[in-house]
């Protein structure tokens, strides 16, 4: 016990022996202003603090799923079979391109 007692830190009269479960912290270095901003209004938005919004972005952009291009055409042109649209042909693509800018 003496051991454990001399690892660990002074504090306020009481010592305070690290546990092995700590949190892991990470620090970001040179995030420009734009993004600092948009976090801090996306946290207020969602009445998060900056660090509980910025957690969850960090979940959301780690368990994106990866998308297979093949997997995704595939689905994409059984869909275009299914609702039977037709592509359209480069002189519609044309006409449509002309009467927009109109």
């Amino acid at each position: 016990m003496a051991t454990s007692l001399l690892s660990g830190r002074l504090r306020l009269g009481s010592i305070s022996v690290p546990t092995r479960n700590l949190v892991p912290t990470l620090t970001i270095k040179g995030l420009p202003d734009p993004v600092y901003r948009r976090l801090k209004q996306q946290a207020e938005a969602h009445r998060r603090s900056l660090n509980g919004e910025i957690i969850v972005c960090l979940e959301r952009a780690v368990a994106a799923e990866r998308v297979d291009p093949a997997v995704w055409l595939a689905e994409a042109r059984a869909f275009r079979q299914r609702s039977a649209v037709r592509p359209l042909s480069a002189r519609q693509l044309s006409a449509a391109r002309q009467a927009g800018r109109a």
